[in-house]
């Protein structure tokens, strides 16, 4: 199955088990891109953003990876495809892991007072109520004034945000403050994704379905937060 987005293709596997399970994928020629996860029972409104894989081929167009435009888009256009076919679902859990040994995005992000990657791109929110008084500690201007006098010189290169470095500065911060912004836990409501406002054909077996097309009208009071990607 083919979805056409913006002048852009994604490849997309919809499987079901016997038992109602479904797995919704967006694959590349060489990797599989996006895992979305849930079941058909009405009664089950949860679903689960299993991963995401930043491969330079799941990008729409290899000019965009660097900005992260088509890896947002391929992930919006997949919740999107999977709201409009699985309508019982209210939210999708994810959460944000990253390598150990390579540089932290999300919890860089975090302990600098910024968003989160999924919360400034996809609109996600905090699950757990720790994780919020972590976020209103860590978005104090007295935090990062005391965190400026603590970094140093090179962690203005992004690589240096690797574990070895980030834990000692977040542990002067506050005791154990870098296990609650490390595998942060995330959630995406339903309203959030409609409010993506992304328009999608769906090709199936060589033609156009045009009745497939689904256009989700954006709602003002809605509008996801923007901040530049640092």
């Amino acid at each position: 199955m083919q979805l056409h987005v913006k002048g852009n293709t994604f490849f997309l596997t919809d499987e079901v088990d016997e038992d109602g399970n479904v797995k919704i994928r967006f694959i590349s020629l060489q990797n599989s891109c996006v895992l979305i996860e849930l079941n058909k029972n009405k009664r089950k409104t949860e679903g689960y953003l299993q991963s995401v894989n930043f491969y330079t081929s799941c990008s729409i167009k290899e000019k965009e990876l660097e900005k992260q435009s088509g890896t947002i888009t391929m992930i919006q256009t997949d919740l999107t495809y999977m709201l409009n076919k699985y309508s019982h679902i209210k939210k999708v859990h994810l959460q944000d892991e990253t390598f150990p040994t390579k540089p932290l995005i999300t919890p860089r992000r975090l302990l600098k007072g910024q968003l989160g990657w999924y919360e400034e791109y996809l609109g996600a929110y905090p699950l757990l109520d720790i994780l919020k008084e972590k976020l209103k500690l860590l978005r104090k201007p007295e935090t990062q004034a005391k965190l400026l006098t603590l970094l140093p010189p090179q962690s203005s290169d992004n690589k240096w945000w690797i574990s070895e470095n980030i834990i000692p500065i977040a542990e002067q911060l506050q005791e154990r403050l870098f296990h609650y912004i490390i595998g942060t836990m995330w959630v995406i409501s339903a309203s959030t994704i409609r409010n993506y406002n992304i328009e999608f054909e769906m090709e199936q077996a060589g033609s156009y379905q045009k009745s497939m097309k689904q256009i989700f009208a954006k709602r003002p009071a809605e509008t996801l937060s923007r901040q530049h990607y640092l």
